[in-house]
């Protein structure tokens, strides 16, 4: 098809400086829909095995590079972003996934999924803090960091929900 296209269905657009062409986009591609090569590919499906080692793939990327995916793992990192920390915790348990039904019960963690993870890392940098606050004035145009009640009821119970 792409052999058919004379020079006249051609055009130059000299505001945006690119070759303004009559085809299929597909076409201008190399004959494949720029999505048709992750049409192939499976999903990771990450899932938690606490009594296996963690599992990795590599796999070429565009441009030369790799790409890393997980396909069994014990432990992630996790941001509590109103403190600004980040820990690498071990995950306990895979409560919801909305992907799919099967997936919590089956323990699959893709993008979305709600885990358990232990919230020992993020209790002991909270004490500090607290300790800390309480022995040094706040000076003026500091705020104190407010916590929800929500969480510190999860710290102190030793587990914290998070996001995958």
């Amino acid at each position: 098809m792409a052999a058919n296209v004379s020079r006249k269905s051609c055009v130059f657009s000299s505001i945006f400086g690119r070759l303004l062409c009559e085809i299929q986009p597909e076409m201008m591609c190399g004959g494949k829909l720029k999505s048709e090569w992750r049409r192939k590919r499976a999903p990771a499906l990450t899932r938690l095995c606490l009594d296996k080692p963690e599992k990795y793939k590599t796999r070429k990327a565009f441009g030369g590079g790799e790409k890393t995916k997980v396909t069994r793992a014990k432990e992630g990192s996790y941001i509590w972003k109103s403190q600004e920390i980040e820990f690498q915790t071990p995950i306990l348990d895979v409560l919801y996934n909305m992907a799919h039904k099967d997936f919590t019960s089956r323990k699959i963690m893709v993008r979305g999924t709600v885990v358990e993870v232990d919230g020992e890392p993020f209790k002991t940098w909270y004490e500090k803090q607290d300790v800390h606050h309480e022995s040094n004035d706040i000076k003026e145009g500091e705020k104190e960091p407010s916590v929800d009640n929500r969480i510190l009821q999860q710290l102190q119970g030793g587990k914290v929900l998070g996001k995958e």
